[in-house]
């Protein structure tokens, strides 16, 4: 399958921008996993990675401050994860 040329000759998603269309042509939903502190991860990811790909610099700040909440949220999350006491349990009858 052929490449359709660019205005400037070259070929389409070809150089710095292909990286970046992929990103944003991934439906949110696909291909991510089940646990929600993951999908934030790999949403924190995503917006970091977008941050690098773009020349705008206010839109690359902003992606990174939504990173840089994302990660406080995760770090958050994860520690009420891990402070959060076993479910109770009503012990076996014996008799």
């Amino acid at each position: 399958m052929s490449q359709a040329n660019g205005r400037n000759g070259s070929k389409a998603g070809i150089g710095p921008f292909a990286s970046l269309l992929k990103l944003l042509l991934t439906p949110i939903g696909k291909g991510m996993p089940d646990d929600p502190l993951e999908h934030m991860r790999q949403r924190v990811r995503q917006a970091r990675q977008l941050a690098e790909s773009i020349t705008d610099p206010q839109a690359a700040k902003i992606l990174r401050e939504m990173a840089d909440h994302g990660e406080a949220d995760i770090a958050k999350l994860e520690e009420e994860r891990s402070n959060r006491q076993e479910p109770f349990q009503i012990p076996p009858i014996t008799e």
